[in-house]
């Protein structure tokens, strides 16, 4: 019984974490994207299931095989992106990507950042990171937002630092968007490990919990008939 019941507790565990991991992003690790890169402006382009851009000038968007020279070490996988770079002159680098969503389904958005040490420059890296709801293809409401903060002042490579934050959902598409707020000239900025996921509802935890009781009481009335 023992046995039974812990498989039980296992496979709800197992349950719970499928519902709240499934990544919504397409490519959110950047390891389908081959390494290379492209010259970003104003007008928007798709790079590896991404769009990006610029808010003037042009900035590079490159993946990287990493840890490298100048790469910091991935927080999943074997690549990351840069934005950015050592003395590049450029406006704000934008990247954001579309997904499906259902209005009043709370999200969680995770992402890794950091900063290559081709520099030695006490210069700090940052991004913000946006949710918007999508109307036709424009963005209309802000659902949540935050400021990474910044990636630590040193000239040496390191782990990529954790942020993220929640939104609800008003409407079935919604786009993160960063938009790189690292000073022109600045180390680039690194990202890695992009994710959105569902939150699961209270109910959903019910549903799973019921089901775990079931099967509980199940065991106990066939002990009780032995």
């Amino acid at each position: 019984m023992i046995k039974v019941l812990a498989l039980a507790s296992a496979l709800l565990a197992s349950a719970s974490m499928a519902v709240a991991s499934t990544n919504l992003l397409v490519n959110g690790g950047f390891e389908n994207t081959s390494p290379g890169g492209v010259t970003a402006t104003t007008t928007p382009q798709t790079f590896g299931n991404w769009q990006v851009a610029t808010t003037s000038g042009s900035t590079n968007f490159y993946i990287f095989n990493a840890p490298g020279l100048n790469e910091a070490q991935p927080a999943d996988g074997t690549k990351l992106l840069s934005i950015g770079g050592f003395n590049t002159t450029k406006g704000v680098g934008l990247l954001w990507q579309d997904f499906a969503t259902t209005a009043g389904q709370t999200y969680q958005v995770s992402f890794f950042f950091g900063r290559t040490n081709n520099t030695s420059d006490e210069v700090n890296v940052s991004v913000d990171a946006t949710a918007f709801n999508l109307v036709s293809g424009e963005t209309t409401d802000t659902l949540g937002q935050i400021s990474s903060g910044n990636a630590p002042a040193t000239g040496t490579t390191g782990t990529l630092n954790q942020v993220g934050f929640q939104f609800t959902a008003t409407g079935t598409s919604s786009r993160l968007l960063f938009a790189d707020t690292t000073v022109a000239g600045g180390p680039s900025l690194q990202l890695d490990a992009v994710s959105v996921s569902a939150i699961p509802e209270p109910s959903s935890f019910a549903a799973l919990a019921g089901i775990g009781a079931l099967g509980l009481a199940g065991l106990r009335r066939r002990r009780s008939a032995r």
